[in-house]
C-alpha cells in the first residue's frame, strides 16, 4: 500500500533533538549567588541516528535553577544542529554557584516557545497554532560544583502531547464511482494547549490555554484520492488529550465528492465523528491515550459511507533526545 505524502500540515516541527550554538548570548540571572570557576558544559547526542525526524534544524533551550522552590539561575540561548556537538560539547559559559545545587531541565522547540521571565511558564508564539507544534520538555537533573552533572544521568526530552495522523483513501468500490477530494478534519478546542507550567515536582506540565482557541482544521487543498487503496495524509497533529479519555477521538470530518464523468460536486459534511483509538494489534481498545504516544486514524471511503480506524503507531518523526551534561574544568 503506496503512502503519498502531497502534504504535512504540521512542517517538522520536530526539532527535537539536537544541536549546535549560533552564540554564546547565555542568560545569567541570579548574580546575587558567589560562583565558582566552573562553568557547566553540555554535550549532544541522537536517541538514534536512524531517526529521521531528529531535524538539527530545529532549537532547545536549556534552563538552570537552584533553591527549593526553583528560583531561576541562568539559561542557554537557543541551540541547534547535533552533528556540531558529537564530538565537542558546548561550554554554557554558566557558572556553577558556590554552594548550590543547580536543576537542569530542558524544553523544545524554543523559536516557537515564549519562556516568562521565571522560565517556569511556556506559551507557544503568536505565530504558531495550538495542535501544530510538537511540545517537548526533559525532567530536571540535578548538579553542582562537588557533584557536576553527568553524562550517566542525560536529559531526556519527551513528547508533552500526543500526537494524531489523519489519513484517507477511497475504497475500491469507488473506482468506477466517485471521486474524493479536499477531506477536512476539524478538531475542538478542548483538545488544543498553548501553555505549560514548571511544577514543583521538576516538570513542564500542560497548564490550559491563553488567549482566544480557534479549532483546528487539517485540510490539503486540491487533494484528490486519485489512486484506490492508497493512503493519503490529510494532517497531523499534537493534542492534549483530557485525562479520562477512554480512548475514545472526536472530530468533525467533510469531503467533497465528485461522480466519475461529472463536474458537478457534493460536498459531503459528516459531522462529529467519535472513534474508540485500537492499540497496536488493531484489536484491543486503548483504555487511555497519553502524551508520548501516537495514533494514525484512516478514514476509508466506500461507496456511499466509510469507515474508520485509529491504531496506535510508532512515533515514526520523533523520540527521545539525549542531551548529557558535563562541566567544564578550568
Amino acid at each position: 500500500m503506496k503512502l503519498i505524502r502531497q502534504h504535512n500540515i504540521i512542517n517538522g516541527v520536530l526539532l527535537m533533538a539536537a544541536v549546535s550554538v549560533s552564540s554564546c548570548d547565555s542568560i545569567l540571572e541570579d548574580d546575587s549567588l558567589p560562583v565558582s570557576n566552573e562553568n557547566i558544559e553540555i554535550s549532544f547526542t541522537r536517541s538514534s541516528e536512524n531517526t529521521v525526524s531528529l531535524n538539527d534544524n530545529g532549537t532547545f533551550k536549556v534552563a538552570f535553577f537552584t533553591g527549593a522552590d526553583y528560583h531561576f539561575y541562568a539559561a542557554t540561548d537557543n541551540l541547534s544542529g547535533i552533528d556540531n556537538y558529537k564530538e565537542n560539547a558546548y561550554d554554557t559559559a554558566i557558572p556553577y554557584p558556590n554552594g548550590n545545587a543547580v536543576y537542569a531541565v530542558g524544553y523544545a522547540p524554543s523559536n516557537l516557545l515564549t519562556a516568562s521571565d521565571d522560565y517556569k511558564q511556556l506559551t507557544l508564539a503568536s505565530t504558531a497554532s495550538a495542535g501544530t507544534v510538537d511540545v517537548l520538555a526533559s525532567q530536571t537533573e540535578t548538579g553542582s560544583k562537588s557533584s557536576p552533572f553527568s553524562n550517566q544521568s542525560p536529559l531526556q526530552f519527551q513528547h508533552l502531547l500526543t500526537k494524531i495522523t489523519f489519513i484517507a483513501k477511497r475504497d475500491k468500490k469507488m473506482q468506477s464511482s466517485k471521486h474524493v477530494h479536499d477531506v477536512k478534519v476539524t478538531l475542538g478546542t478542548s483538545y488544543l494547549i498553548n501553555k505549560w507550567e514548571y511544577n514543583n515536582q521538576g516538570i513542564y506540565m500542560a497548564a490550559g490555554t491563553q488567549g482566544n482557541m480557534e479549532n483546528l482544521t487539517l485540510h490539503v487543498p486540491d487533494q484528490y484520492l486519485t489512486d484506490i487503496d492508497t493512503e493519503y495524509i490529510v494532517g497531523t497533529c499534537y493534542l492534549n488529550m483530557p485525562a479520562h479519555n477512554n480512548g475514545k477521538l472526536s472530530f468533525s470530518l467533510e469531503a467533497t465528492l465528485t461522480p466519475v464523468g461529472s463536474t458537478d460536486d457534493i460536498k459531503a459534511d459528516y459531522g462529529e465523528m467519535n472513534i474508540q483509538l485500537l492499540e497496536a494489534n488493531n484489536q484491543i481498545p486503548v483504555s487511555t491515550a497519553k502524551a508520548g504516544e501516537a495514533y494514525e486514524v484512516v478514514i476509508n471511503f466506500t461507496q456511499d459511507s466509510f469507515t474508520l480506524t485509529g491504531v496506535k503507531a510508532p512515533w515514526k518523526t520523533g523520540g527521545l533526545i539525549t542531551v548529557p551534561i558535563n562541566p567544564t574544568n578550568n
